[in-house]
C-alpha cells in the first residue's frame, strides 16, 4: 500500500487557504443561523416523529427512530435495530460511533422538542459494556434547564438491559433555527 497524506487535492476540493483566520465569525452559508425564527412546536408524538425523521443520518444510516417524548421534565427516548453488516466493525462488535450517534440523537430530541432551539457544547462519553442484544435504546433526561446552558443525561441500553453507555452533555440556546422551512444546516 502506498501511503499518501490527504490533501484538499486529493481529497477533492479546492486548496486550503492559509491566511483563513478562525476567530472571525462564520459567514452566511454552512451552518447559519437566522435570527428570529422559532423550532416548531410539536402537540403529539406523529408530529415530533415526521419533523425528526428529516435527521437523515439518525433514521437512514442507523435506522434510529424516536419512541417517545416527555416535557416537565424534558425526556426523550430513541431506538435502533442493529445491523451487524452495518453497525459493527472487523471483529463483530458494535462501533462506538454507533453508541454516540444514538444517544446525539436522543440529546437531539430532548433538548430541542417544544423548546428554544439549541446545539451541544460538551460531550463526555462513557461506554460500559459490550451490547449483547439487536437492539439499542437511549434514554435522554434534562437534569437542568437554565436560560442559556442545560444539562443532560444519555443512557444507552440494549434491550435485555445491558448499560452499554452513558453520556453527558451541555447544550446552548442558539439564535432560533426555521427548522420547519429547512433553514439552519447548509440552507
Amino acid at each position: 500500500l502506498e501511503r499518501r497524506p490527504v490533501t484538499p487535492e486529493v481529497a477533492g476540493s479546492s486548496p486550503v487557504n492559509p491566511a483563513t483566520n478562525f476567530s472571525d465569525p462564520p459567514r452566511a452559508g454552512l451552518f447559519a443561523l437566522e435570527e428570529g425564527a422559532v423550532m416548531p412546536h410539536f402537540s403529539n408524538i406523529d408530529e415530533l416523529r415526521a419533523f425528526f425523521a428529516k435527521d437523515g443520518f439518525a433514521t437512514q444510516c442507523l435506522g434510529a427512530q424516536v419512541d417517545s417524548f416527555e416535557e416537565d421534565p424534558y425526556r426523550a427516548q430513541v431506538s435502533m435495530t442493529l445491523d451487524p453488516a452495518r453497525h459493527c466493525n472487523a471483529q463483530g462488535f458494535v462501533m462506538g460511533g454507533v453508541f454516540m450517534a444514538l444517544c446525539d440523537f436522543a440529546l437531539a430530541v430532548c433538548s430541542n422538542a417544544n423548546q428554544v432551539a439549541c446545539c451541544s457544547t460538551n460531550h463526555a462519553f462513557e461506554m460500559m459494556s459490550r451490547a449483547k442484544g439487536q437492539h439499542l435504546i437511549a434514554r435522554a433526561e434534562c437534569t437542568k434547564a437554565g436560560r442559556t446552558l442545560s444539562f443532560y443525561v444519555v443512557n444507552l441500553y440494549d434491550e435485555l438491559g445491558t448499560h452499554v453507555a452513558r453520556m453527558t452533555a451541555t447544550t446552548m440556546r442558539t439564535p432560533q433555527v426555521d427548522a420547519a422551512a429547512g433553514k439552519g444546516c447548509g440552507a
